[in-house]
């Protein structure tokens, strides 16, 4: 071999064993990439239908891919629908997802949080809400394995205003601003609140290395849906009444719409001191937050709402219940003294419960009220 082949043949080996040892290096960093990527499975079951969601880590953001939406756990409860089939509906729907997250989620954690038509379940029919979360939990297991994090629960509305004010805090970045959230079966007002009283509604949180304490109150049985039982139904908010009344008049139908009592609002389904359906009176301190936002059901009113639905028969969404629920909605931000033309936002509040357990947002001994239950929230051992 000539001098010139042997040094082609030095300088070739020495470019192989970099090359090599980059690939290596490369298929490490790959591996340490992959096995450190936290993804979470989230499953919003409210009351209309439950919602999935994969929040997946890229750096400092959390990327979400949407699933399909699947059946509300609740009617498997109070609409005697079928548990399995509401069960296997829930874990199948994992396959909807655009997400190959069995290959690329190392640190996986499900979360199935239930809000309030899972709440009123559990108030009426406690053994079967039981029997449910043991199903959905070990559909789960068969479906992800057990080596993922898994938490299967009814979380309180104190929770769901609080989640849903860091979703949008996250989007804001604002932490002095209320919150309004109307949801099917439930409603909750947030805001920030140093001068309240802690309790079962006001909590202290930490995020972001910032300490704060909020303010966060749910009424059972005043979501949009929900309102109609709970509240009754007055004639005169009948769909398309003013096109056969010619002297109706909105006035008609709020007056008739019953649930505050001077400074004080009507929580109908909650136990409050051991008494159901007591009236509560706001905080003084909301006077102190100017700024606004609107989430939930809100984000559908429109200003013509009344005259499509109440004054003529127009195109309405669920027409038999809209002229009730275009008056209801703007009687109940006036009672509460939120201004109709505050900002209108799109936020999920299953981030908000994220950013809340990755930041561990409330401290480990935060014990929680489980208001829709007499005898208090059902015994966790009993979900597994």
């Amino acid at each position: 071999m000539n001098k010139f082949s042997k040094k082609f043949s030095f300088l070739f080996l020495s470019f192989m064993l970099i090359f090599i040892s980059c690939s290596k290096i490369s298929i490490s960093e790959d591996n340490l990439e992959l096995k450190e990527k936290s993804c979470y499975i989230f499953y919003d079951a409210g009351s209309s239908g439950t919602r999935l969601y994969l929040y997946e880590k890229r750096e400092k953001d959390w990327i979400v891919h949407k699933g399909k939406k699947s059946s509300a756990l609740s009617d498997s409860i109070l609409k005697n629908k079928k548990i399995d089939t509401i069960v296997s509906e829930l874990a199948s729907s994992l396959d909807t997802l655009n997400y190959d997250w069995s290959k690329k989620c190392q640190n996986l954690s499900v979360r199935v949080y239930a809000t309030g038509g899972m709440r009123i379940a559990e108030q009426k029919y406690p053994q079967k809400s039981i029997k449910l979360w043991k199903k959905i939990r070990q559909a789960l297991i068969e479906k992800i394995g057990s080596s993922a994090d898994i938490v299967t629960r009814t979380i309180t509305g104190f929770e769901e205003g609080l989640y849903a004010w860091l979703a949008l805090r996250e989007e804001k970045k604002d932490n002095n601003f209320g919150l309004v959230e109307m949801g099917g079966v439930s409603s909750q007002i947030v805001f920030p609140c140093s001068e309240c009283n802690l309790s079962s509604f006001v909590k202290k949180i930490n995020i972001n290395s910032i300490s704060l304490q909020l303010y966060s109150y749910s009424f059972l049985g005043l979501g949009q849906d929900e309102a109609i039982d709970s509240l009754g139904f007055p004639k005169s908010c009948v769909y398309g009444i003013g096109e056969k009344n010619k002297s109706w008049s909105e006035q008609n139908c709020s007056s008739n719409i019953h649930f505050n009592n001077k400074q004080s609002i009507l929580d109908p389904l909650n136990y409050i001191d051991g008494i159901k359906s007591r009236y509560v009176f706001l905080s003084p301190y909301q006077k102190n937050i100017t700024h606004w936002y609107l989430t939930g059901a809100f984000k559908y009113i429109t200003e013509k709402d009344v005259e499509n639905c109440c004054f003529n028969k127009g195109k309405c969404y669920q027409k038999d219940t809209s002229c009730f629920r275009a008056i209801y909605l703007k009687k109940y931000l006036s009672t509460l003294d939120i201004p109709l033309a505050s900002k209108k936002e799109d936020v999920s509040w299953t981030k908000g419960a994220i950013i809340c357990e990755c930041e561990k947002c409330l401290p480990p001994q935060s014990k929680f009220s489980c208001r829709w239950r007499k005898k208090g929230c059902l015994n966790e051992n009993s979900y597994l």
